[in-house]
């Protein structure tokens, strides 16, 4: 393992080895001795009543403050509070012990560290405003907000303990919010609620389309005129279609039979998403009562299980036990059971034709 290279002390002179790469002191108690030495040079040129006179709460250098906190030397230096630390520890910042719990660090000490020049701070604070305001009306991340006013030097200045940025100089920097009438645009959460449809598959069908989108913030907008021009309404569905699920559900029957009767009768189909939608009136032609293939005969004088439940009223428990204790002709035809409508009339009283 190669060694770090020898040094300089920084407070005795003496050339001594390193044991890391930013170490400058060949000891602790040199490390020590400076650091009190600087705090002692810094004490007598600038004063305790001073130093807490000086004590700023925005970003200290533009108001020509000569001590700032940790937080604000690292918005000095655009690091983080971490960095500063590990720059204490290591004795390249000289911090002075204002209370017990309270540091300050030199702006001067900051700038020589730095390379920076004391300037003024850019932007115009006429009209001021909170940091959390910014976000929401400009519609923009906490991450994003803060790498852009970095790069064009705008800092926030602190007014009672709350950072105000200059909204002229964020209106110049972020683009203008955009104006809509909500009624007008459709989310993409509450298509996905209404549809079924994923998120992505929405964005997905509404650009194929070439439908009107717009973004605010972070939602993306779908023109409501527009896409219903394209889609079946969610009520449309409702009311007039049936998924191939619920169709099997309704009519009794399986997936492989449902596609076979549909696809011999040619019936019309719309895909919405995931989903295959087919028309009520035209299933209930091909499966409602009769079911597929039935007999002239055997519906005249039979009804199957569960239309039998909806004609005489009756639940299904107590259409079980009275049907099997009297003795009612029955029979299975299609994978449906029938029952005698005669037999039916007779135990229930007469059902509605």
């Amino acid at each position: 393992m190669g060694t770090l290279g020898n040094a300089v002390c920084r407070n005795c002179g003496r050339v001594f080895e390193r044991e890391f790469g930013r170490q400058v002191f060949c000891c602790e108690k040199c490390r020590r001795e400076k650091m009190n030495e600087r705090r002692r040079a810094a004490r007598r040129l600038a004063g305790e009543a001073a130093v807490e006179e000086r004590i700023v709460t925005d970003s200290g250098a533009e108001r020509g403050a000569r001590y700032v906190s940790i937080k604000d030397a690292a918005l000095m230096l655009e690091v983080s509070r971490p960095t500063i630390y590990r720059k204490i520890e290591a004795g390249e910042l000289h911090p002075i012990k204002v209370s017990s719990r309270t540091v300050r660090i030199s702006v001067a000490e900051l700038l020589a560290d730095s390379g920076l020049e004391a300037g003024a701070n850019k932007g115009d604070f006429s009209v001021p405003v909170k940091l959390d305001e910014a976000l929401e009306f400009y519609g923009v991340s906490r991450s994003k907000f803060f790498a852009d006013i970095r790069k064009a030097g705008i800092r926030p200045r602190r007014i009672s303990g709350v950072d105000f940025f200059p909204k002229r100089d964020l209106d110049r920097l972020f683009p203008a919010p955009v104006k809509y009438n909500r009624d007008e645009w459709y989310s993409v959460a509450e298509l996905s609620e209404k549809t079924g449809m994923s998120a992505k598959h929405i964005r997905d069908f509404a650009r194929k389309k070439s439908i009107g989108r717009i973004t605010v913030g972070r939602r993306v907008l779908i023109n409501r005129r527009e896409w219903d021009l394209e889609r079946f309404s969610k009520g449309q569905l409702d009311e007039e279609f049936l998924t191939v699920d619920q169709a099997k559900k309704l009519y009794r029957i399986g997936q492989g039979r449902f596609y076979e009767a549909v696809n011999a009768a040619g019936i019309q189909r719309h895909r919405d998403g995931t989903f295959v939608y087919f028309r009520k009136t035209d299933l209930d032609k091909l499966f409602r009562r009769t079911g597929p293939d039935v007999p002239d005969y055997v519906t005249r004088e039979f009804i199957c299980a569960k239309d039998a439940l909806k004609t005489y009223h009756v639940g299904r428990r107590r259409f079980s036990e009275e049907t099997a204790g009297a003795g009612v002709r029955k029979m299975k035809l299609k994978g449906f059971m029938w029952y005698s409508r005669e037999d039916l009339d007779r135990i229930f009283g007469k059902g509605k034709k």
